[in-house]
């Protein structure tokens, strides 16, 4: 849908709905929205770019490099399947991404307690 480097815009989401732990009041925003960056993937893009940033503002790059993290191991359809979620996760973390065959949520939660 939006894998393709034609579907990069200057729209900016914050998929903020319901705040966050830590500021219970952020509220979610769309910035530079115009005509020409409408389209599906375009819309599609960015929101995967802000669900990532938001994640990536919480737990920086570097928190990983400190903990002496190699690489991020996916887990769950959500990732496995989205290529445009894959790829934001490798451009802000610039780490190897790797996928554990099937499970959800709780079962990467417990590889991330055996791989340490």
């Amino acid at each position: 849908l939006s894998y393709e480097d034609n579907a990069i815009s200057d729209l900016v989401i914050k998929p903020t709905c319901l705040g966050e732990r830590h500021d219970p009041d952020l509220s979610a925003s769309i910035q530079n929205i115009h005509v020409g960056n409408l389209h599906l993937g375009q819309v599609f893009r960015a929101l995967c770019r802000g669900l990532l940033e938001n994640l990536h503002s919480m737990m920086p790059r570097e928190v990983l490099q400190n903990a002496k993290i190699s690489r991020i191991v996916g887990n769950g359809s959500g990732l496995s399947r989205n290529k445009v979620l894959q790829k934001e996760v490798q451009h802000l973390y610039q780490l190897p991404l790797v996928f554990t065959k099937g499970g959800d949520a709780a079962k990467g939660a417990a590889l991330a307690v055996v791989l340490d």
